[in-house]
């Protein structure tokens, strides 16, 4: 019987872990790009937009929960 070497389970772990396996460069620049225009969205969407006539402040949670269940129902 030919007995093949068994990986070590931590080393894999550990590579697996690493910053230089989860991509490149490009990837965290955009990643970071994407976290900044969400807060920049957030920010536009629940303090600077103008309350509705009708609804007053209420009608700014839909600027953030309409496109939150998008994502969810996409995600799902």
């Amino acid at each position: 019987m030919i007995e093949t070497p068994k990986p070590d389970l931590r080393e894999q772990a550990q590579r697996a872990g690493s910053l230089s396996m989860t991509g490149s460069v490009a990837t965290r620049v955009l990643g970071v790009v994407a976290i900044a225009a969400v807060g920049v969205m957030a920010l536009l969407a629940l303090w600077i937009s103008p309350a509705d006539a009708v609804q007053g402040d209420a009608v700014r949670l839909m600027y953030v929960h309409v496109p939150s269940i998008w994502v969810a129902y996409g995600g799902f």
